[in-house]
């Protein structure tokens, strides 16, 4: 038996209630990467200085502030647009960006000014169509009409940035896996090409500090907050954009005499948030430019409000008060940022969970991939990788507080160290396992671990005995009664087992082709011959002389 397997049976069998079939388990020590020699990846906190969360969101709600997004004829007009802007103020950067609609392609700049002050004096000297009756609301949101005098084009404009804001077609991503080297190197494009890029981060901010702006009338302290993948460090470039409305004034002297007339709540909070995010539907559809297409979602445990927001191309969810999601995004943050392997191995899993039909985009019964990003970190902290959450519960300083009232009315203490750099005696041990070793040993891990028996705690970061009978059960960081994959069946557990035998052993089978490139694709490939080859063993008509299928043959244009 491998050292593995000897220290899986004795310290992890005897706490994980017998939760791993020993004899499933293969060694971790082959290197069945094609590029040998290649350096793997390993933590960054060193190379790059850590922001902390909070600081993070600081910094990108200042920028929004500082911005406005301006629609234009083309790219070509930035030279005009950046010149006319800078009548308001230094322009710190520009970025173009464009979205399509059925045969019509419309073009945006975002610009930034170095100062709050230059985006302000713009809006000021912003006016509204006197073509058509329109309702005059002021937003970041405007159009550059065109002159009928020459330009007067200045030369301390500073570069237009160009950054996709769209992903890539599967196609594209085959073509780009073909130029890599390696499994590992597979994973780091699909990661750098699907995250979030920089324009696609602030178009996010912009659009929240929109719905900020408009209530900031009667609630002058309130703050409309990203989360979730949007700044988790697992967002992709399309992913929706999750926003919370937090009312709530802390910085209010409770010592003074004089005190606001307000509006008494009567009913459930659930009730009080239902009827608040009617009333913003309302505004967000009919006054709010650029957002369409507006839905109540009011009977959800989480009511939201959904909508379109046609000038950035982001699908938005907006709830009420309840910062539990906020917080957890700051708990992703931190792990994504704690290893430079963890947000690709995410990224490299959920693709292979997409590509295998295990995630669904509508909901149900299957996966999420908020479930399989937790499902990595709980494995990443088995390979004593990533701290418990324990740990960084331990180790919280009085500022790292964090306090969210959940839907039962009830206030809940979730603080943890936000500071990377502060953390000590962590438990963790060096590893320098490149991505494709790790995605290897994610697949057997879970081909072998008792989903039936044991529940999953990234608190403690080990497993526990199922406090109810779900077929898959992994305790709510935050809110730890809860069960955050309790929408998964019995046969969606099983299907997840069984994909990830069958990805461990095609990896398994690629450890003796080291002369050639085994990738993402190939992963795949073998998803889809493996399927053909059961069809033709239960004797499906038709079927036993179906060729095999390779994933680049599905994407051709002939």
């Amino acid at each position: 038996m491998s050292a593995l397997k000897c220290r899986i049976s004795k310290q992890f069998l005897l706490h994980a209630c017998k939760c791993f079939r020993a004899n499933a388990l293969r060694s971790p020590k082959r290197n069945y990467c094609a590029a040998a020699n290649e350096k793997p990846l390993s933590d960054s906190s060193q190379e790059h200085k850590f922001v902390p969360f909070n600081q993070l969101i600081a910094s990108r709600r200042e920028e929004a502030a500082r911005s406005i997004i301006v629609q234009v004829k083309s790219e070509n007009s930035s030279q005009d647009l950046l010149s006319y802007c800078l009548n308001f103020g230094e322009v710190k950067n520009a970025f173009y960006y464009s979205l399509s609609n059925n045969d019509n392609r419309s073009n945006f700049i975002l610009v930034e000014f170095k100062d709050e002050s230059g985006s302000q004096a713009a809006l000021c000297q912003s006016s509204h169509s006197t073509k058509e009756c329109v309702v005059p609301v002021q937003s970041s949101f405007l159009w550059f009409r065109s002159n009928l005098k020459a330009p007067c084009l200045k030369s301390n404009v500073p570069q237009l940035h160009i950054q996709p804001n769209t992903s890539p077609s599967d196609s594209q991503l085959l073509e780009l896996f073909s130029k890599s080297s390696s499994l590992s190197e597979d994973v780091l494009v699909l990661y750098n090409r699907l995250k979030l890029s920089d324009i696609a981060t602030r178009l996010r901010f912009v659009c929240a500090l929109q719905l900020e702006n408009a209530f900031r009338g009667m609630f002058p302290a309130s703050q409309v907050l990203p989360f979730g993948s949007s700044v988790n460090g697992f967002g992709k470039i399309n992913s929706d954009l999750d926003l919370v409305f937090e009312l709530t004034d802390h910085q209010r002297p409770q010592d003074s005499r004089l005190v606001f007339h307000s509006k008494s709540l009567l009913g459930t909070s659930k009730t009080h948030n239902q009827r608040h995010l009617e009333t913003i539907a309302d505004v967000v559809q009919y006054f709010l430019p650029g957002c369409t297409n507006t839905r109540r979602i009011l009977r959800a445990r989480v009511p939201i409000i959904r909508y379109k927001h046609d000038l950035t191309g982001i699908e938005c969810d907006l709830s009420s008060t309840n910062l539990s999601g906020f917080f957890m995004s700051e708990l992703l943050y931190f792990f994504a940022a704690y290893d430079r392997r963890v947000a690709p191995l995410v990224f490299a899993v959920r693709y292979w969970a997409k590509q295998t039909n295990l995630t669904n985009p509508a909901p149900g019964k299957w996966v999420t991939n908020f479930t399989l990003s937790l499902l990595v970190l709980f494995f990443l902290q088995y390979e004593k990788i990533i701290p418990s959450i324990e740990t960084l519960v331990q180790q919280r300083r009085p500022q790292d507080e964090r306090v969210f009232v959940d839907d039962n009315g009830e206030r809940i203490s979730c603080g943890f160290l936000a500071d990377i750099d502060l953390l000590k005696s962590v438990g963790t041990e060096p590893n320098d396992d490149d991505l494709s070793v790790l995605l290897m040993k994610f697949f057997d891990f879970y081909a072998s671990f008792d989903l039936r028996s044991c529940a999953i705690s990234l608190n403690t970061g080990t497993a526990i005995m199922k406090p109810v009978y779900d077929p898959m059960y992994i305790v709510n960081p935050l809110e730890k009664a809860l069960n955050v994959s309790r929408n998964v069946s019995v046969e969606e557990c099983e299907r997840l087992r069984m994909q990830a035998r069958e990805a461990a052993w095609a990896m398994e089978c690629s450890l003796g082709k080291a002369k050639q490139k085994w990738g993402l694709t190939d992963l795949i490939d073998s998803h889809l011959t493996n399927k053909l080859s059961s069809h033709r063993t239960g004797g499906m008509k038709g079927m036993r002389n179906t060729p095999k299928v390779a994933v680049k043959d599905l994407f051709r244009d002939d």
